[in-house]
């Protein structure tokens, strides 16, 4: 039989009058992550204070590894780390002092106190930083910092106590590799009311609802206990939207688009910047979606490329930290947002209002003021509902609260340019009034490639690029249909705008050599293509 570390039984407290937990119990076995789930005010932070004794509890009694919390909370608090919600740092201090100050906290021998900072520091993928101010330290490492103090006397049981609240999307994934990693040698609990951090790390769930157990079993088991109302589906070969409508129990179908899905079904060119992209020129815009590490240098080049007069797009957490993850209390491109951050986020969606409607997002994202910008939509939050063990993770369920100073949407001029800030991942399209919202909005901001098209599916790709051998451009054209075999594209009939006052005098087809009729007025470029099967590259010759 496994060894039980922890057992909570019969365990009741109440506040005054009010019972805030009533007769919990549960065991957690040696190894592996738990997760204690429950809405805000729902009891999971009661429970979890007691079994870490910082609360003496009115009923009942937890036993850490056989031993009365009640009775020897000394000898009990032996075997236990707890990272509270914010990190108990001393931030004068710098990561090796606190730690060893740590370590004498926790009655480990002088002699011993460096080689257990040490270990520590090399768990935890800090030890580069252990000379630093922990002021100076991004909020991902000062959570790592707060992690090592929690297991820096080696304990068997460690609680963390939202583990990953106010961290970007990147820092999040950093903690949970290294919860996971702490989780072979040490039996991990983790409180939280995110249920996709839950799901995202731990093996087993408690879940506490209105004071009360209501589930104690796998994540599997948990993800047939709730009923989802959605389900994300990756297929090859997409049917119509109405075929899958017709399957029975499903109630709706939406599709899912990325930033380059939707600029592709806009037949918008595009390109991925790489930091070894060192010319811009040519480029009408720049989207940096969530682009939250980068090196100074690549924001150098978009603050460049926006104050000579082009237009900037960013989402969500862009320009928040440098490669180092180091946060220097504002966004590296506040100047360019015209926005300043204010240092919190969003938990698990957000809205933003717009004159005529709510657009929801997911994920977090952090919460900025503007400065100079001006502000075309705030960001309200939504209230989530306590006492709704089922479905209160589900944004669907959450409708928006009162709408915030937090800016949504954000326009400023800077230099000659522009530069758009969403405070969210909105164009990372999930919902059909994302999508339509984020369509509208790129027709009306980016400069339209293809004017007119006849017989052109969304799956369709062009691209238009300057010859390295010839002073010519080359347009070529992608049939990227999910049937197999490719379904031949008939009667494409294209116009298609240039920039410039370049004078095409013939269009060359690569396929066979032949030219291609065309007509060219108002830097207009009119064309026809009888069919198209995979591809095709036409020669554009000036």
């Amino acid at each position: 039989m496994e060894e039980t570390i922890v057992k909570v039984d019969h365990l009741s407290h109440r506040y005054s009058v009010q019972w805030a937990i009533r007769d919990i119990n549960f065991e957690v076995p040696k190894h592996g992550i738990y997760g204690l789930l429950g809405s805000n005010g729902a009891g999971k932070s009661t429970t979890m204070n007691i079994m870490c004794g910082v609360l003496r509890q009115s009923e009942g009694d937890v036993y850490i590894k056989g031993i009365s919390m009640s009775k020897n909370p000394v000898e009990a608090k032996r075997h236990i780390g707890f990272l509270p919600q914010n990190p108990p740092l001393h931030m004068d201090l710098t990561v090796t002092e606190y730690l060893e100050y740590c370590a004498a906290l926790r009655y480990i021998p002088d002699r011993e106190i460096p080689q257990a900072v040490k270990k520590v520091l090399e768990r935890c993928g800090i030890s580069h930083f252990s000379k630093r101010l922990l002021r100076n330290l991004s909020g991902g490492y000062q959570q790592r910092v707060g992690i090592a103090q929690a297991i820096i006397h080696n304990p068997d049981f460690v609680v963390l106590d939202e583990p990953t609240n106010g961290l970007d999307p990147n820092q999040i994934l950093d903690v949970r590799h290294l919860i996971k990693e702490i989780a072979e040698e040490h039996t991990v609990l983790i409180s939280t009311h995110i249920l996709s951090e839950v799901q995202a790390v731990c093996d087993h769930i408690r879940m506490i609802e209105q004071g009360r157990l209501v589930f104690a079993g796998t994540v599997e088991e948990f993800d047939n206990y709730i009923v989802p109302d959605s389900l994300f589906v990756s297929l090859m070969a997409m049917p119509a939207i109405e075929d899958l409508k017709r399957v029975p129990g499903v109630l709706d179908v939406e599709e899912l688009l990325g930033i380059t899905d939707l600029l592709q079904s806009l037949h918008i060119p595009c390109r991925i910047i790489t930091e070894r992209t060192e010319d811009y020129s040519g480029l009408k815009a720049l989207i940096a979606a969530n682009a939250d590490y980068l090196p100074d240098t690549e924001y150098e080049k978009f603050r460049r490329f926006t104050a000579s007069g082009g237009l900037f797009i960013a989402t969500g957490s862009t320009s928040r930290f440098n490669d180092k993850g180091q946060y220097s209390g504002n966004f590296i491109l506040a100047d360019v947002f015209g926005v300043n951050d204010s240092g919190r986020d969003t938990e698990t969606c957000s809205y933003m209002a717009l004159p005529d409607r709510f657009l929801s997002s997911d994920g977090i994202s952090p919460l900025a003021t503007a400065s100079t910008a001006k502000v075309h939509a705030f960001v309200n939050l939504p209230d989530f509902p306590v006492n709704d063990p089922v479905h209160y993770a589900s944004i669907h369920s959450n409708p928006p609260g009162k709408t915030t100073v937090f800016a949504g949407l954000t326009e400023h001029q800077y230099g000659r340019g522009k530069c758009f800030r969403f405070h969210s991942n909105l164009l990372g399209i999930r919902r059909h009034s994302q999508q339509e919202f984020s369509r509208n909005f790129l027709r009306a901001h980016l400069p339209p490639f293809v004017t007119e098209s006849e017989n052109l599916p969304n799956s369709t790709e062009i691209t238009l690029l300057k010859s390295t051998t010839s002073d010519s451009l080359l347009l070529g054209i992608v049939n990227y249909q999910e049937e197999l075999p490719n379904i031949p594209l008939l009667g494409i009939h294209l116009t298609i705008r240039l920039a410039g006052q370049d004078k095409i005098r013939k269009i060359i087809r690569a396929s066979d050599g032949r030219e291609v009729a065309f007509r060219q007025e108002n830097g207009l470029l009119s064309f026809e293509i009888p069919r198209l099967e995979n591809g095709e590259i036409l020669e554009l010759q000036k």
